[in-house]
């Protein structure tokens, strides 16, 4: 959508459909700083510069992006706690009570609001803006790219693209990317969630020192609320098991006791694309049958694809505008779609996170900030 909207003609490929991407599933709250990427710096710029657009987009109700207060509650809150140095990340709305939702037993607790995004009516919603900008979308089995040459040699000319080495390809290939590209330091990091009935429950909550593991719940829409969590390094299964949804839902009920009798509705796991060596956004020339393609990687984000995502894609069209420029590829910027309409000033103050002073960091507490991917970086 990003690169439409600046006057490319972009063509998504992919094995999957969106609806049977890891995405649909995020519970896509905006954090900061984000959960379990590297390097923290990079994530936190991208975080700060996705959040504009976000709120933009809240606005709005079809997109399906909403502000909510999150909540974050301790039994031993860490010293600090109520003036955390990245307060400022979060305006005016950052208060220090305990939500009424935590069990007895927390003691202390902070909120903030930001937004939160339901997967699959903003999915939705991205999937018609880009269709109205004319991005086409193949997906399927016979797209599932397994190399360069593949890519080039075989699916563009089928998809109608000219000159396909002439082209410059973006690779958001995520987990894929270790087949396609060789990066052997992607690593599978599953979740699972349980959606219970609480339609009362409209707090994000976190137990943010809950001694067996990740432990938060999030308002859906219609009354349902995810309950989550786990990161499950190197698993790789992606359907749900009772064992785990039996721990999930013990520890969500524990900690919020307003969740006790509230039903099971539904169930889903999937995988975080984590990378041991970081995010990757870069730029790579790459030789393919000898001659060489323009290669853009954004991939490695883990647990926090969906708020880092506007930056990402910031950073890619100011990647791909050298690369129009050194060619001379014409660019017909379009018109932005309403939920967007000040979008020159949204842009910019989505370039202006990556020039100013950085919020400082520091997390709500040690399990959110960062998994441990128990493996040494790899160099590709």
């Amino acid at each position: 959508m990003r690169l439409a909207l600046d006057g490319f003609a972009p063509v998504v490929i992919g094995r999957d459909p969106p609806f049977d991407s890891c995405s649909v599933g995020a519970g896509a709250l905006w954090e900061y700083p984000p959960f379990a990427v590297e390097p923290a710096e990079l994530a936190c710029r991208l975080a700060l510069a996705s959040r504009p657009i976000l709120e933009q987009l809240s606005a709005a109700q079809p997109t399906g992006v909403v502000m909510r207060r999150c909540a974050y509650g301790w039994r031993s809150p860490p010293m600090g706690h109520d003036r955390p140095a990245w307060k400022m990340a979060v305006g005016d709305t950052f208060q220090t009570e305990l939500e009424p939702e935590y069990a007895a037993e927390f003691t202390a607790g902070i909120s903030y609001v930001a937004p939160v995004v339901y997967m699959r009516q903003y999915l939705v919603w991205l999937l018609g803006q880009c269709s109205q900008l004319g991005v086409r979308i193949f997906t399927g089995p016979e797209y599932h790219v397994r190399s360069m040459a593949h890519l080039l040699d075989e699916l563009a000319p089928s998809l109608g693209v000219a000159e396909p080495r002439a082209a410059l390809v973006v690779n958001c290939l995520a987990l894929g990317a270790a087949e396609v590209f060789g990066d052997t330091s992607m690593v599978p990091v599953r979740g699972q969630l349980a959606y219970v009935y609480a339609p009362g429950v409209e707090t994000v909550l976190e137990d943010s020192d809950a001694p067996d593991g990740l432990t938060y719940v999030v308002p859906q829409s219609g009354g349902v609320v995810a309950c989550a969590g786990c990161a499950q390094v190197g698993d790789d299964r992606q359907h749900p098991d009772a064992q785990t949804e039996a721990g999930v839902l013990e520890r969500c009920r524990r900690a919020f006791p307003v969740l006790r009798d509230a039903p099971v509705v539904g169930r889903w796991a999937g995988l975080r694309p984590s990378r041991r060596a970081g995010l990757r956004i870069e730029t790579e020339e790459i030789e393919v049958g000898g001659s060489s393609c323009t290669v853009m990687h954004n991939y490695g984000h883990g647990g926090s694809g969906v708020i880092l995502s506007w930056g990402s894609a910031q950073l890619v069209a100011r990647e791909a505008a050298q690369w129009a420029e050194a060619r001379a590829h014409e660019l017909l910027p379009r018109v932005p779609p309403p939920e967007l309409a000040d979008w020159p000033t949204l842009r910019q103050r989505c370039e202006a996170a990556f020039a100013s002073p950085l919020v400082p960091a520091g997390g709500h507490t040690e399990a959110t900030s960062s998994v441990p991917l128990a493996a040494p970086p790899s160099k590709l």
